[in-house]
């Protein structure tokens, strides 16, 4: 998509002068648009209550239409003295949305309180202070009867007073509410308060207004950028009035109701019928990069990081561990061995990228014709702590303690009897000991420690988890192929550790061709695909990685 430098073009600026009546206010629209992207990411942080929250919604109409209209009126009487006074946020909220329909809200405003009233976008600070004077001149208007804040609960009085309240607002304000949330999405971006971004934005408003000039009985459709700053005149609200009627002769009409994109739709036939006027009338695109759609808000299929899941990221998952028992109630009969040793070993770079290291834990010696039990009940045989990135298993091993030990590079180690056949993973085994002893959460505790032959039970007695585990016996002296072994311990005090340094890696994979389908979102996401021009293939090469 081409940039076209529009400051430099002085055909344009010659153009523009010479058909577009000026504004008869002085509103700073370029900083008036960061002042209301401010206050569209205060409500857009509430969201779930501004947008959706129908009860929320309906108690702020009355409390704009019942209370609020009437006390600027009484208070104030002119536009420009409006603008000394604040609502509160719920109130401030539905005042916005009716003022994006500008007929209708100075044809509503005179019906409630016989004038238009005015209000301007301020930064966050002066709406702050506006508020903190305005809530004590309300005090005394409504004598402490009705509050400026509203709480969590409406109180039976207030209940009553909405249910008997008959209002003169027929436009749907709850409904346009959620259309916003759609609008602020598209407007959220950081260079929406570029200052070069906003200049050719308002230079482009000014276009759309002659273009509308021209055309005063077509609907055209602006792209995002000069949306902003449209939005931006409405919300001067008195000033609007008189600057549209100066320019084109009316009030510019406002309608966030036509939203179907799809095939021959009002917007699409529109969109197409905008783009080719423009071009005839300015000899530039109308399309322009970072001001086009970007599909619908992706609220309920993206979800944000948390805090605390961020630092995770970084600061890897620490558990504390305690073996508290060993019992291997069958040990194989071995020939030319009447003695071992069993060790508990702890393995760590298990995930492919760190080389694997094991640090013996405990050891003790044992008859391989008995049955062996381990166990301390004060304190546990071993207690050690273990970080998530290092990958930390539990390894079971048993070696002979009689017999020749075999040599590797010069260091003597006891021939093995058995060893696990799969390590036991101890952060998974910490998800199953914080799920509770549900059948669900036994499976889900399974299948995440892919420990094959292994489950994962609840002692009745205490918190201690009970493990059976197998090890494979691999000494040809053996009269059997495996050993089970029942282990009792606790994994407590899970905890975010230190910060590291973290390294992402990309594994290479292979390249192929696909056909994208337009129309199946849930294979772009939020993000929705350009709409090919007809007769342009969408076949293209994909890439796989892990």
């Amino acid at each position: 998509m081409e940039v076209v430098d529009l400051s430099k073009d002085k055909q344009l600026e010659a153009l523009l002068k010479e058909e577009l009546p000026a504004f008869q206010s002085d509103v700073d629209l370029m900083t008036a648009a960061i002042n209301h992207l401010d206050f569209l990411k205060s409500v857009d942080q509430g969201r779930e209550a501004y947008y959706f929250d129908e009860a929320f919604v309906s108690r702020a109409l009355y409390r704009y239409e019942a209370l609020w209209m009437p006390f600027l009126a009484a208070v104030s009487n002119e536009g420009e003295t409006d603008l000394e006074f604040a609502p509160p946020p719920d109130v401030h909220w539905v005042w916005h949305v009716h003022m994006l329909a500008p007929v209708v809200y100075a044809f509503e405003c005179r019906q409630v309180v016989g004038r238009v009233l005015g209000h301007r976008p301020v930064t966050q600070a002066k709406l702050v202070d506006l508020r903190s004077k305005t809530e004590k001149v309300w005090q005394v208007h409504f004598q402490g009867m009705e509050p400026f804040d509203i709480g969590t609960k409406v109180t039976q009085e207030e209940e009553a007073a909405m249910t008997a309240f008959a209002s003169k607002i027929k436009y749907d304000i709850a409904d346009a509410a959620k259309r916003q949330a759609v609008f602020y999405y598209q407007v959220s971006l950081d260079h929406f308060r570029d200052p070069l971004f906003l200049a050719d934005g308002l230079r482009r408003y000014k276009m759309y207004l002659l273009l509308k000039r021209r055309n005063p009985d077509r609907f055209l459709v602006p792209c995002y950028d000069m949306d902003l700053i449209w939005h931006t005149h409405q919300v001067h609200s008195v000033e609007y009035q008189r600057d549209t009627t100066a320019i084109l002769g009316f009030v510019l009409k406002h309608d966030d109701s036509v939203n179907d994109r799809s095939e021959g739709s009002k917007l699409n036939v529109s969109d197409d019928l905008t783009r080719r006027l423009w071009m005839e009338t300015f000899g530039v695109p109308f399309p322009r990069p970072g001001s086009m759609f970007r599909g619908n808000p992706p609220y309920g299929k993206l979800m944000l990081l948390t805090e605390k899941y961020q630092r995770g990221l970084l600061a890897p998952k620490e558990i504390d561990v305690e073996l508290n028992s060993v019992r291997m109630p069958s040990l194989p009969s071995v020939v030319q061995a009447d003695k071992a040793i069993l060790t508990v070993q702890l393995e760590t770079g298990s995930n492919g990228l760190l080389k694997k290291k094991y640090v013996d834990l405990y050891s003790s010696e044992c008859n391989l014709s008995d049955d062996l039990s381990l166990e301390s009940p004060d304190g546990g045989l071993v207690n050690f702590s273990v970080s998530r990135s290092n990958c930390p298993k539990l390894n079971l091993k048993l070696a002979s303690k009689s017999g020749k030990k075999k040599k590797w590079f010069g260091n003597g180690r006891r021939a093995s009897i058995a060893l696990s056949e799969t390590p036991i993973d101890l952060f998974a085994l910490s998800s199953f000991a914080g799920a509770g002893a549900s059948g669900e959460a036994t499976k889900t505790a399974k299948a995440a420690a892919k420990v094959a032959a292994a489950a994962a039970t609840r002692a009745s007695s205490d918190d201690a988890l009970s493990i059976s585990h197998r090890l494979t016996v691999n000494s040809k002296e053996a009269c059997q192929d495996v050993i089970w072994s029942e282990l009792r311990l606790n994994v407590t005090n899970e905890r975010l550790g230190t910060p590291t340094e973290s390294k992402f890696h990309i594994a290479p994979g292979s390249f192929y061709d696909c056909i994208i389908p337009e129309d199946i979102e849930s294979l772009w996401g939020p993000i929705p695909l350009l709409r090919l021009p007809q007769g342009v293939s969408n076949k293209c090469r994909a890439v796989t990685h892990g």
